[in-house]
């Protein structure tokens, strides 16, 4: 039995479970934004952890391809609203419990294979930063400020040049049953710089790179898939222009000594499956901008016929019948 963790809204898991169907490899897929509604029997004197009537003894590789919310957001803002934060934080200490103690129990179980792991979530952005330029990447100028004072030495007042990002991973907000929030990267402008308190909440300040294009690569056991993403408008973060046509993705050859690099960074965060962004400046130059065990890979896999998916999918077949 093959376990997939992930999310009802990765549509990518749907398509390696299109693959896993044709190979005949049986799973099971759990969805971690309605934990609550799982079918669970746990009997911890026996150690039978059943979900959904499947025994997890008989798990023997695991795809932590997701994690979302454990409850369903608008059901937390109704009990919030109805009753008080207090509850809704008892419910989610209580469904994040049951989440802890079955990935431990599948963590305990040392002959289980795995393709990325919970435990390596989240990277810290600015520490992954810190490793890679210790490893030899180049990187953007970068700190974590929360005061004003500190913004304005920083910037020097040259507001044209600073990018702000969150510092931890960003997860899709929702603001009602058909609208997500999702938080980008922007520039930091001299209107931001106005409204701006004394103390604010850290964030990330990353000098901006003049951009010739972007980098995704997708790494799964060793093997690199690089796409370069080219804009016909550069916007600062891609993801802007992911819907206009005129956006082309073609495939991008690290060289030998980049390719060195990434794996190192690779191992030194003891992944075998993630996604890594870079960004290439004017002249050429590559820069590391972060590390993603979960990122997203269908978008950029399809124009270049990478094929992720099945790649994906043949990797959890090879896996499952060691």
């Amino acid at each position: 039995m093959i376990l997939i963790i992930s999310s009802i809204y990765d549509t990518s898991t749907d398509t390696v479970i299109d693959w896993l169907h044709s190979y005949k490899i049986p799973f099971l897929r759990i969805n971690e934004d309605f934990i609550y509604e799982m079918e669970v029997v746990i009997d911890a004197s026996q150690s039978k952890f059943i979900i959904h009537g499947v025994d997890l003894s008989t798990v023997k590789v695991v795809w932590f391809r997701k994690h979302g919310f454990y409850v369903d957001y608008f059901d937390l803002k109704y009990i919030t609203e109805r009753y008080s934060f207090e509850l809704t934080n008892f419910i989610l200490n209580e469904t994040g419990a049951v989440r802890k103690l079955v990935i431990d129990y599948l963590l305990s179980n040392s002959s289980i294979k795995w393709l990325g792991k919970p435990a390596k979530l989240p990277i810290n952005k600015p520490f992954a930063l810190n490793i890679a330029k210790q490893i030899g990447l180049n990187i953007p100028d970068t700190f974590i400020v929360s005061n004003k004072d500190s913004y304005q030495e920083i910037l020097n007042f040259d507001l044209n040049n600073y990018i702000i990002k969150p510092i931890s991973d960003v997860l899709p907000i929702p603001i009602n049953s058909s609208e997500h929030l999702i938080m980008l990267t922007t520039m930091f402008d001299s209107e931001d710089n106005l409204k701006l308190p004394s103390k604010a909440i850290p964030s990330i300040i990353q000098k901006k790179i003049s951009k010739k294009f972007e980098v995704r690569a997708f790494c799964i056991d060793g093997k690199i898939f690089a796409t370069k993403i080219i804009e016909a408008e550069s916007k600062l973060d891609h993801r802007f222009n992911l819907f206009d046509q005129r956006t082309r993705f073609e495939t991008y050859d690290f060289t030998e000594s980049d390719k060195q690099l990434l794996n190192r960074l690779l191992a030194f965060f003891d992944l075998n499956c993630a996604s890594v962004d870079f960004i290439v400046d004017e002249h050429d130059k590559l820069f590391f901008l972060e590390i993603n065990p979960t990122g997203q890979f269908g978008y950029h896999s399809r124009p270049n016929n990478y094929s992720l998916d099945k790649i994906i999918a043949e990797h959890l077949k090879q896996l499952y019948n060691e």
